[in-house]
């Protein structure tokens, strides 16, 4: 982990994210954890030539990989960075194996994301099935 800072006493960049490693496609949640004196910008580079400046952005990953992040965050007196080397890594889908984590189930209009078991998916005619 590196940390870049201009002016040490007020921002102190950090952040997290909901998965480290997972087979991809994978949308990964980033939640920025800066502390001290709050951001008035932030620039996030997800290391597959992908960007965001939202403060809590969610990307999806499709390329198996390992992954290093950076979150840059400025304020009206400060500028600081933190990058997490070889933060993400995400490895191809298994062969006959459906990544549940992404699919949407829509019921009554409203989109969910049930905790489904991989063993409870059929996958027939490029259709899938719950059983």
């Amino acid at each position: 982990m590196t940390l870049k800072f201009q002016n040490a006493n007020l921002l102190a960049p950090d952040f997290h994210s909901n998965a480290q490693v997972g087979e991809c496609p994978l949308n990964i949640t980033f939640t920025d954890d800066t502390v001290d004196n709050l951001p008035t910008t932030r620039r996030w580079d997800f290391g597959d030539g992908h960007f965001s400046n939202l403060q809590n952005p969610v990307h999806r990953y499709y390329q198996a990989g390992t992954f290093t992040v950076t979150l840059t965050v400025t304020s009206e007196d400060d500028k600081a960075e933190i990058t997490k080397v070889g933060y993400l890594t995400f490895t191809e889908t298994t062969p006959g194996r459906t990544n549940l984590e992404n699919i949407a189930f829509a019921r009554d209009g409203v989109n969910s994301f049930p905790p489904l078991d991989a063993d409870s998916v059929v996958e027939d005619d490029d259709r899938i099935r719950i059983e």
